[in-house]
């Protein structure tokens, strides 16, 4: 994840960047980095972590859920 967000940052701003002119303009940066952030949030909701907060949440909702 914070792969995705340090390689964003490096060639998005046009102050900030390490090359001489950006390499996205713009508009399109902006539509680029909310596509990575839309693949990030949808990467974390399918991932299926379960942790024990997790299974405290779920039981709390009457959902049954395996043990750790």
């Amino acid at each position: 994840m914070g792969s995705g967000c340090i390689i964003l940052c490096i060639i998005i701003p046009e102050g900030f960047s390490v090359f001489q002119v950006s390499i996205i303009p713009f508009p399109w940066d902006m539509v680029v980095a909310a596509l990575v952030a839309l693949g990030l949030y949808i990467y974390g909701t399918y991932s299926g972590i379960l942790t024990e907060d997790l299974v405290v949440v779920l039981r709390d909702m009457g959902i049954e859920v395996n043990e750790l």
